[in-house]
């Protein structure tokens, strides 16, 4: 440090949460009324030159549905520098998202700065976000963005504003920590304080400071612009001795910084790598929280679903519809993401608010779900209208699946056809039924999960329905129809479609066919299913073993549950004082078991295991002890096995009748490890299994942790990795049994100011779904693979049932083909509707080669930004693109079409 005073730059802001304490609409009145009186004062008092919005752009539509009139004085402001904006729509739980939806909260609030005129703040602004994930550095980078500004996630021990933070690919950024003793808003607590005090604050900044250029935030949750802050400025230049202070901006702050940090900047900072996830140990309002990735699960369900639905199902089935003439949906699909981003807000997809909040948030789920699902029929029958489907057997009807996944889905599947109820009755009159033939004429055997009659056979989306005379089916719309759901002998390949003839043949052909043996499952015995994967028993304490046949592994007593206390809240479970764990193994704690095996033809077996489990009621009045009086919690677990598959799954029901309690699925495996694998934003990260020790700190570790599709854990030979849909938290317990420990729901009841929620307690009928996957290690970590098998489990089948027809495509095919090592983010049509563009990337620790290949015609490819500008020409060779993808890279590839 030398001798020139330090400058401090005072930054005025809001922290603006959407929604928590309040419902949206109630934050939006104050939302508006400050947004008038910020105008107001930087108009009236010259010396107020900046203030920020948080980092956000959503607000600024929220203020503009009310106040529409007042949107060119606000851009006046946002575009003279003086209100700051950007880089997101809203401020995002990173740890509960998937990486392709940070990239789009990027791109929209992108996108909303340049709609006002401006550029977005460059900087990671997550202030109060709980923990960050590995990737965030690199997706920061490739937005051009070189620094992230943080509250949580550090520890705050030997820590100085100013540090190094690199990412799991080896990205780096300039990592700048709020004033670890008040937060966030260090001038906004500390501009009333006595002489002394703030001498002792000054010193104190000084001492963080790495250069002579220091900030100080004046604002915090919902705060105002105050018109008195160039007042405290005057005042407080007079007492600090070494600091000049000035009201100031987030872009001048970081000018100045980076001027004084110089080009070797990184040298002699601090650096921490990958997640950063460590407890609080001393600051102030810093803690990591360990209870956000079990609170109001229906919500973590909702969003996981949504993640897959929309950015891997609609919009690349959008994306092959355009290549081959189908209408632009982006509009719709633009729709659907801003509903979808809307509830990742912190205190939203946390689930830590009231509960107006959140049946706010699930209104919104619905409206992007319905315009996904409504985009995913606009577009296969696009693409199906282009099919050559006369050639799988003549006219009559076909069924068309769409598998968007990056795995082949088979050798069964499930999903429905929908058929002309007069036909089918005609056709049974004659004796015959429905039949599935291939291409060869071969019959596909399939059996029958569920009716429902008098359905629409097409789905009434297209702009032209009723009127084309190109796509025959549609006519058949206004005829009553059954739709029948399947479970079929048929694979589709991997982001690619199968086409086959519904046929009408006797009974006997159709049971020729349905007997035939085609890896078929094994072993229906009383309570043990079996294909040459996975064998499952059921135990008689109502877990089960699991024997993964390609290793020669038991996995016992596994899928027990432990149900333990819980006087938290949103943000955390907590242990009552005196809490001890109910485990369903436990002698005496459950009762009428029972296990039955249903088969499907040689397709596919369940075992299903019911019990009662009977559990406290609620929390006792002083909170410290569980109720003497017990409620019987009625729970079913089926566990479903189908030929060729390499998973176990499972969907658990439970009557949920208690309060204030947490429940898990513990998996013991027995396996020799230190650590544990778990998949985030674009990366999978390894956690140690022995937690740091925080004896003193303000926070104590946990074990319990974010994860977004599995957990795994393996030694050199063996693994097993439970998959979720929609279960964010997981742990590995240190004990010998290395257990895998899969957090189902959390019941609390949060006092939110005078506000008692109720629906946080989850009551009610509970639906979790869940895969067992056992697999070979590769090098002492999980292989590529698994990616495939969540998609597997994740990603349905989209069939639809029409009439047979010419085309200029062949009636089975794939759009595309990737590396079976990369992972596939999305396909979506470009920004400028010009091109497609494909985001992948590489949860390896090593570089991948190979080839995309594309199978519809296209021009030329570049890789490219986030923001879709090009960026380096990529060579084409008759379809196929060569790829070289590094450790950890995320890579964005932009095909004209």
């Amino acid at each position: 440090m030398t001798n020139k005073k330090a400058i401090m730059h005072v930054l005025s802001h809001t922290h603006w949460d959407r929604e928590w304490y309040q419902d949206f609409q109630g934050y939006r009145q104050r939302l508006v009324f400050q947004i008038d009186m910020l105008m107001d004062l930087l108009e009236q008092k010259p010396d107020f030159k900046h203030f920020h919005l948080d980092g956000q752009t959503s607000c600024l539509l929220d203020y503009l549905q009310i106040r529409p009139e007042s949107r060119e004085r606000l851009e006046k402001h946002i575009q003279s520098g003086q209100i700051l904006i950007g880089p997101w729509f809203v401020m995002p739980d990173e740890l509960l998202l998937s990486g392709e939806s940070i990239v789009r909260n990027l791109m929209l609030g992108h996108a909303l700065c340049a709609d006002f005129g401006t550029d977005p703040m460059p900087i990671g602004y997550v202030t109060d976000i709980f923990g960050h994930c590995s990737q965030l550095p690199q997706i920061l980078r490739s937005f051009g963005i070189d620094t992230a500004f943080l509250h949580r996630g550090t520890s705050t021990e030997d820590e100085k504003t100013e540090m190094l933070w690199e990412g799991a690919d080896g990205s780096d950024v300039l990592l700048i920590k709020v004033y670890p003793y008040t937060g966030y808003q260090d001038f906004l607590v500390l501009r009333d304080s006595s002489d002394e005090s703030l001498l002792e604050y000054e010193e104190r900044k000084l001492n963080l400071s790495t250069t002579n250029v220091l900030f100080t935030l004046d604002g915090n949750d919902h705060q105002p612009a105050y018109w008195t802050i160039p007042d405290y400025i005057k005042r407080i230049n007079k007492i600090f001795k070494h600091t000049k202070l000035v009201h100031s901006s987030m872009l001048k702050y970081l000018h100045e910084l980076r001027k004084a940090l110089g080009d070797d900047w990184r040298t002699g900072l601090k650096k921490f790598t990958g997640e950063l996830r460590m407890p609080n140990k001393s600051g102030t309002y810093a803690e990591l929280f360990y209870g956000t990735a079990s609170s109001r699960v229906n919500l973590k369900q909702e969003n996981d679903a949504l993640e897959y639905l929309l950015p891997r199902i609609a919009e690349p089935l959008h994306t092959w519809s355009i290549f081959v003439g189908g209408d632009n949906q982006k509009p719709f699909l633009n729709l659907a993401w801003n509903y979808l981003l809307l509830n990742h807000p912190h205190d939203s997809i946390v689930g830590c608010s009231l509960d107006q909040v959140h049946k706010d948030m699930m209104y919104r789920f619905d409206q992007s779900r319905l315009i996904a699902q409504n985009s995913i029929w606009e577009s296969v029958l696009a693409i199906d209208e282009k099919l050559n489907t006369l050639e799988v057997g003549g006219e009559g009807k076909v069924v068309t699946l769409h598998n968007s996944s990056t795995a082949d889905m088979g050798p069964v599947n499930r999903f429905f056809i929908n058929l002309r109820k007069d036909i089918v009755e005609q056709n049974a009159k004659e004796g015959l039924v429905p039949a599935l033939v291939d291409a060869d004429g071969n019959i596909i055997p399939y059996v029958v999960d569920s009716q429902i009659d008098d359905v629409y056979s097409i789905p009434l989306v297209r702009k032209d329905h009723g009127t084309s005379p190109k796509f025959s089916g549609i006519p058949d719309y206004w005829m009553p129809a059954s739709r029948t759901y399947i479970t079929a002998n048929v694979s589709v390949p991997a982001n690619g479609y199968k086409t086959l003839k519904i046929a009408y043949v006797t009974p006997d052909k159709q049971k020729a066919a349905s007997d035939i043996t085609y890896d078929a499952i094994q072993n229906t015995s009383a309570n043990t299913i079996e294909n040459e994967f996975i064998k499952a028993e059921a135990n008689a304490n109502g877990a089960i073993n699991l024997l993964d046949k390609q290793n020669n592994k038991w996995y016992k007593n596994i899928h027990s549950l432990e149900d333990c206390g819980d006087n938290g809240d949103g943000w955390d479970h907590v242990y009552p004082e005196n809490d001890n764990a109910i485990l369903s193994t436990d002698d005496g704690a459950i009762s009428g078991i029972s296990a039955s095996v249903t088969a499907k033809s040689n397709m596919s077996a369940s075992l299903t295991i019911s019990y009662m489990m009977k559990l406290p009621a609620e929390l006792k009045k002083d909170r410290k002890y569980r109720s003497s009086k017990l409620v019987s919690i009625p729970i079913t677990s089926i566990f479903t096995l189908d030929s060729g598959s390499k998973m176990l799954k499972c969907k658990t029901i439970i009557d949920n009748k208690a309060k204030n309690h947490r429940m898990r699925a513990l998996f013991p495996t027995g396996l020799n490890t230190s650590v544990w694998f778990a998949d985030t934003a674009f990366d999978v990260v390894k956690r140690n299994i022995k937690l740091p020790d925080t004896t003193g700190w303000m926070e104590q570790a946990r074990e319990e942790s974010p994860v977004k599709n599995f957990a795994a854990v393996c030694s050199s030979e063996t693994g097993l990795a439970v998959i979720t849909k929609g279960l964010c938290e997981a742990a590995v317990q240190d004990n010998p049994q290395r257990s895998i420990a899969l957090t189902l729901f959390r019941g609390f009841d949060q006092n939110i100011g005078g506000y008692i929620t109720e629906e946080s307690q989850m009551p009610g009928r509970l639906e979790f779904e869940y895969a067992i996957h056992p697999f070979t290690p590769v090098d002492g970590n999980p292989p590529a693979s698994i990616m495939q098998e969540v998609e597997r489990f994740k990603i349905p089948l989209i069939a639809l049932t029409t009439d047979a027809h010419s085309g200029d495509m062949p009636a089975s095919g794939k759009f595309m083909e990737l590396p079976d090592e990369l992972t596939l983010s999305t396909v979506k049509l470009s920004e400028n509707n010009k091109a497609a563009i494909i985001r992948i990337f590489n949860t390896n620790t090593y570089q991948v080669d190979g080839d995309l290949r594309i199978s519809l015609p296209f021009k030329k490819a570049w890789k490219s930004s986030p923001m879709e500008c090009k960026l380096e020409k990529l060579e084409t060779d008759n379809g196929a693109i060569p790829l070289s993808v590094g450790p950890k890279e995320i890579l964005t590839i932009r095909i004209k079409l």
